[in-house]
């Protein structure tokens, strides 16, 4: 499986520069991996300064990727084919600029320069055929990559839905498509913003990764590293998900995890994107000395989830258990299956797998990687109560828009009411898909 990583805004390409790096850099385990990553950023503000920011975060100048014959920088079009020549490739998402730069938290603002940039540049997803793993990070409570992300996604579930009646283009349906929301809700238009977001995706994906920054900072030892925490995270989680697609056994004669295995436990009955919660630790071999394997990661599940949750309601669970070559305390996977369905008391329809990765990277810790598909999310019903006031209430939506960008004309604050309540019904249609209370108490 090799993996396109699109960073759309701000929260997007921060989290793909860091992703880059921890690949990369000299230190790296991962560093053989890289071959099997894209990275790409776009961003409705300017390259220079998206690029600017990337270096900052320790993405090395002569890692950017170059357009067209001429070799000049990429800075301000994206006009390359893929694979880039260069691993990290930045671009801008519209080319009309004014004094703001991005669009704050008014993320309606950006959905349409992603249409015309998808109009303007239908190419781009049709060059990523050398991939088979599609992810878009951004921030749930954000402007830019809360807008551009899921037209994208948008673009990209009709693609292929076309491609499958017509049988036409090269696009091919192997695809394993996701989206990794970061829910950043510091206020409430944040909350509401985040409701949008997963709304305005759920149909368009096979499954929705999840971190909660807010909940990171409580359960962090340090309340001011969160953000650390959870790129850390979500780092090792992605290249777990490549690993198990290259090697990993399964106690069966299957030697890997392939894209229709990832599809088959994230979506939820074939019609959503099931809700993903990552959990993960490293644990090092004085932790777990003398400790059955099945203990540990029921113990990741409980306290290493980058979303709180109940993981008894999940509707599948899978296990990606990282440990050196030389490991033998395996527990085997069917047993563990079966220690995990009593442990989260899951039905038996539920599906468990357990993966064993092992890694000639890793002398003296394991890696626990879960991935739970839809379990009881409860800031789920918080996000839905603070979108569902916004609509309720169009004035107190202006008003609060008003206090994040005051520069706004009136015309596109009095587009947000219709496209708040667009989103909420879509995040409303899905929370009741997924078995969620959303029914008005004052209704009959």
């Amino acid at each position: 499986m090799r993996a396109f990583i699109l960073g759309s805004g701000g929260c997007g390409i921060k989290m793909l520069a860091d992703l880059y790096v921890f690949i990369n850099k000299p230190t790296s385990k991962y560093k053989l991996l890289d071959r099997y990553f894209g990275f790409f950023g776009g961003d409705l503000e300017e390259g220079v300064k998206s690029r600017r920011m990337c270096i900052e975060r320790g993405v090395p100048t002569d890692a950017f990727g170059r357009k067209g014959s001429s070799g000049e920088d990429s800075d301000t079009m994206f006009n390359f084919r893929i694979p880039s020549a260069k691993p990290f490739n930045l671009f801008e998402i519209s080319k009309n600029k004014d004094e703001r730069g991005g669009v704050d938290k008014t993320w309606y603002l950006a959905m349409e320069p992603a249409k015309e940039f998808i109009k303007e540049n239908h190419s781009f997803f049709n060059e990523t055929e050398p991939y088979n793993w599609i992810n878009l990070i951004n921030s749930g409570g954000g402007g830019t990559g809360n807008g551009v992300n899921p037209v994208f996604l948008d673009w990209l579930h009709h693609k292929t839905s076309n491609n499958a009646k017509t049988k036409k283009d090269t696009y091919t349906l192997d695809k394993l498509i996701t989206s990794t929301i970061i829910l950043s809700v510091r206020d409430k238009l944040q909350y509401a913003n985040s409701a949008a977001n997963i709304g305005r995706s759920a149909m368009y994906c096979d499954g929705i990764i999840l971190a909660d920054n807010d909940h990171i900072s409580k359960i962090s030892k340090s309340s001011n590293d969160y953000e650390n925490v959870i790129n850390n995270q979500l780092n090792h989680v992605w290249v777990r998900m490549i690993t198990a697609s290259i090697s990993c056994g399964d106690g069966s004669a299957k030697s890997n995890y392939d894209i229709r295995d990832f599809e088959g436990r994230f979506r939820v009955h074939g019609n959503y994107a099931g809700p993903i919660v990552p959990c993960f630790h490293e644990f090092s071999m004085d932790e777990v000395k003398g400790i059955n394997l099945d203990f540990v990661v029921n113990l990741t599940i409980r306290e290493h989830a980058l979303v709180e949750c109940d993981p008894e309601k999940s509707k599948a669970v899978l296990v990606i258990i990282a440990v050196p070559q030389n490991y033998k305390f395996i527990s085997p996977h069917h047993k563990m299956s079966e220690f995990l369905r009593k442990q989260l008391k899951l039905d038996d329809n539920v599906r468990v797998d357990v993966l064993y990765n092992y890694s000639n990277v890793l002398t003296n810790s394991i890696q626990v990687t879960v991935l739970l598909t839809a379990p009881y999310i409860p800031i789920f019903m918080t996000l839905f109560e603070h979108l569902k006031n916004y609509v309720s209430d169009p004035d107190a939506l202006r008003d609060m828009i008003y206090q994040k960008a005051p520069y706004l004309p009136s015309k596109y604050l009095d587009k947000a009411p219709g496209e708040y309540k667009e989103a909420y019904n879509k995040f409303k249609d899905y929370l009741e898909f997924l078995g969620y209370d959303v029914k008005d108490k004052n209704q009959k």
